[in-house]
């Protein structure tokens, strides 16, 4: 509340406020430096959006499933299209269109003259869709129940009243395309019915002569005409059409692009975040911070340095360079004719890869995995399951069956009498194959052997060769460690678990039940996959170097909010005891003026009376 001054005529409000004010002086100078680590906080969270960006596209890069692009051309798209997943099946074929897949149709011969008349007296009538008969029950028969009832009956005939503009007639049509869905009324309406629309498969057919073969489909689609390449008829001809499925270099080129386009937008925000205006002498929120500076250089160096994996050897070799200002830029016409010359070479520059020796196959790392030589050591070889019976029973004098499980399967092979070994095995073999399982069955001495076609405890199975009681086979992981490190083994593969710091996630697949030193791996990362390596270990939640500098941020930013809470505390406490004090004063001024006026006038009385 205001303090007036009026008996001590001092301005005491103002005198508060410049009190105020000059105590406030620390809580203003840790005012200034929250907002300065705060502009510093949302700048790191700029930037971690952009290296982002850079994780996803380098992602489409790193490893050789993102190379499986394909695309598919067609000789002439009027009569044909065609398209190619990534992966599809390099290679061409040609045909002809023979026919186009059409929709079987039927409708009554003869109109009504309204919706309400009757077609089908009986009150039922049979639809019969391939060799299946549906008996519909159609209320009171009109052309509107008839139809209502087709409808709904689910049957994949769909019903319409057509409006012939001299009466209603019955149209049905198929739900789909395709001779199978073909149909015929074969009773309960009055009348009689014509086909509309004969339905057919649509026809391509290979190759001319004694050696031509024809496919058909019900659609006008024909799904993996070659694996991953679908064709699309739109019209017949005689003339053959050619399909070509290659590589799509302009895919990946796009995708190079991309990831150079990303790294470019980080490097332009780390720019703009660390920039000095020395006109104005205005620093920018994180300039001279080496977190930052740290990142703008790990993805200039992941982006520039050799591969030594690919015969290329300089991502400038396949159009990724940096200007002299250091922007990272792309040439896609150098791309191209690079990869068109050695597809593989290119590939081998962005994805990661390894050299080996020995008994040691690479099979992947994870984005932390450093680059390097490293020693494979096998402390324990990993065994394939197996389990062998049947000893001396052979050739059977009486039944057995024999029963394997494995995972959610379960074979029976009964062998009968007088079955040899050889015999048995071979009925054995075809069940199990039959099943889709991973074994083997085999001649064993004087019995019979099932093995796992696999390594390790995941191959494990369980068998009974007529005993009436399973017995289970069991394999063995391979133990070991890569560079000194322990490996976890599955099977024949070892892998450094994903925590490590130095040969992250690195996996190899063993090739030969040797121990000892098996070989070595020698890990490169690749263009694509540095990069990612370096988003990772700025933006890793644990040990990220720019995370650990926007926590240190953010934990002085806390630091500072608690102390400007508590001096603001204090300064509230110290405001009021200020207006206490000079309320005090105004109330003891107004008492000594008052006592002034008191003794005042005594004294005048005083005189008056000795006068």
């Amino acid at each position: 509340m205001p303090i007036d001054g009026l008996v001590s005529g001092l301005d005491t409000e103002s005198i508060i406020t410049q009190l105020m004010a000059a105590e406030k002086v620390p809580v203003d100078l840790m005012t200034a430096r929250k907002t300065t680590a705060q502009s510093a906080l949302d700048a790191y969270k700029s930037l971690a959006t952009k290296l982002s960006a850079i994780t996803t596209a380098s992602a489409a890069l790193e490893r050789s499933t993102g190379w499986n692009v394909r695309s598919a051309t067609v000789s002439d798209t009027a009569v044909a299209t065609a398209t190619a997943s990534d992966g599809a099946t390099v290679g061409g074929m040609q045909f002809t269109v023979d026919r186009l897949a059409t929709t079987h149709g039927v409708a009554t011969a003869t109109s009504v003259a309204s919706a309400n008349d009757v077609i089908s007296s009986s009150g039922n009538i049979t639809i019969t869709v391939g060799s299946t008969a549906h008996n519909i029950s159609v209320g009171t028969g009109s052309l509107s129940d008839v139809a209502t009832a087709i409808n709904a009956a689910g049957i994949g005939v769909k019903a319409a009243m057509v409006n012939t503009g001299s009466g209603y007639r019955l149209q049905l049509t198929a739900a789909t395309s395709g001779g199978a869905a073909a149909f015929s009324v074969t009773s309960g309406l009055n009348g009689a019915t014509v086909v509309t629309t004969q339905g057919v498969d649509a026809k391509l057919t290979f190759g001319t002569g004694p050696g031509a073969y024809d496919i058909t489909s019900a659609t006008n689609t024909f799904a993996n005409v070659l694996p991953g390449v679908a064709i699309t008829a739109k019209a017949v001809s005689t003339t053959p059409v050619t399909v070509d499925v290659a590589a799509d270099g302009n895919a990946l080129a796009t995708k190079v692009k991309t990831l150079v386009d990303a790294v470019n937008s980080a490097l332009a925000e780390i720019k703009t975040r660390t920039a000095y205006d020395p006109s104005s002498k205005t620093a920018a929120s994180l300039a001279g911070d080496a977190a930052t500076r740290r990142t703008s250089q790990s993805l200039t160096r992941a982006l520039s340095d050799a591969v030594s994996q690919s015969a290329l050897g300089s991502p400038g070799l396949a159009g990724v360079s940096l200007d002299r200002n250091g922007n990272a830029t792309f040439d896609q016409a150098k791309f191209l004719d690079a990869y068109g010359k050695d597809p593989a070479a290119v590939e081998r520059l962005f994805v990661q890869g390894a050299t080996t020796t020995g008994d040691v196959q690479f099979l992947s790392a994870g984005s932390r995995a450093l680059p390097g030589p490293r020693d494979v050591v096998v402390t324990l070889a990993a065994t394939q399951a197996s389990q062998v019976g049947m000893v001396g029973q052979f050739p059977l004098t009486v039944p057995a069956t024999i029963r394997i499980k494995m995972g959610g399967t379960e074979i029976v092979y009964p062998a009968s009498p007088p079955a040899s070994q050889s015999d048995t095995v071979a009925g054995l073999q075809a069940a199990i194959d039959n099943a889709g399982l991973a074994l083997t069955a085999s001649v064993n001495g004087g019995g019979i052997k099932v093995t796992s076609n696999n390594y390790g405890t995941g191959a494990g199975f369980d068998v009974d060769f007529g005993s009436g009681s399973y017995t289970t086979a069991t394999g063995v992981d391979a133990a070991g460690t890569i560079d000194g490190i322990a490996a976890t083994g599955v099977g024949r593969q070892l892998s450094i678990p994903g925590s490590d710091g130095t040969l992250s996630g690195l996996s190899v697949l063993l090739t030969s039940n040797a121990t000892g030193n098996v070989g070595t791996v020698n890990y490169e990362p690749g263009l694509a996959q540095r990069i990612s390596s370096a988003i990772v270990a700025a933006t890793d939640s644990t040990g990220g170097y720019l995370v650990d500098a926007q926590n240190g941020r953010q934990s002085r930013i806390d630091t500072l909010t608690s102390s400007i809470d508590s001096y603001n505390t204090r300064l509230e406490a110290r405001e009021k005891r200020l207006r206490t004090q000079f309320a005090n004063l105004e109330v003891v001024l107004n008492k000594l003026k008052q006592q002034s006026s008191m003794l005042t006038s005594q004294l005048s009385s005083g005189s008056s009376s000795s006068s």
